[in-house]
């Protein structure tokens, strides 16, 4: 079914009742959602999956050598687990990069919403219990009357006491 961009609502969208209309009339054809093409791998992507190829290959080489091969091959093994490692590590500060640059850009638009989702939702749950309940009965420190309790914050979370019978 037809959806507006986002964030419009689709009955004040001027196209929404004539494509209704059509849809009544001549029905739906095809797939209601277009398949996105997959995304182009970057020229450091393409090279780390063909590395681990040669990696793969190189193991199966490794398990038919002789003694002799063997160092030689363990050699470039170790030219092709650096080369991945260094592009792996490129990738995730490239990652890392773009990920700080969206951030700051949500900052510059809203820091107030920015910081919210940062902070996550304030608590706002009160639960309600007695004096008996949140303070033990014997008390070292003395008696209850003489603390005035009326209320304990835990976690976040305020915990109302009932008021006692004075």
């Amino acid at each position: 079914m037809y959806t507006p961009r986002k964030g419009g609502k689709k009955d004040q969208h001027p196209d929404y009742y004539s494509l209704l209309m059509g849809l009544e009339r001549f029905g739906c054809e095809g797939k209601d959602r277009i398949q996105k093409p997959e995304p182009i791998p970057n020229r450091r992507e393409r090279e780390r999956k063909k590395l681990r190829e040669e990696l793969n290959s190189l193991r199966q080489r490794f398990k038919k050598a002789s003694t002799e091969e063997k160092r030689g091959l363990a050699e470039i093994r170790e030219q092709l687990r650096s080369r991945l490692k260094t592009l792996t590590t490129a990738e995730r500060l490239r990652r890392k990069r773009r990920e700080r640059t969206s951030k700051r850009a949500a900052f510059i638009a809203n820091p107030f919403r920015f910081t919210k989702t940062l902070l996550g939702e304030e608590k706002g749950r009160s639960l309600q219990s007695s004096e008996e309940e949140v303070v033990p009965e014997r008390s070292p420190l003395g008696s209850l009357e003489a603390w005035n309790i009326l209320s304990v914050t835990v976690t976040g979370y305020r915990l109302s006491t009932l008021p006692s019978s004075h």
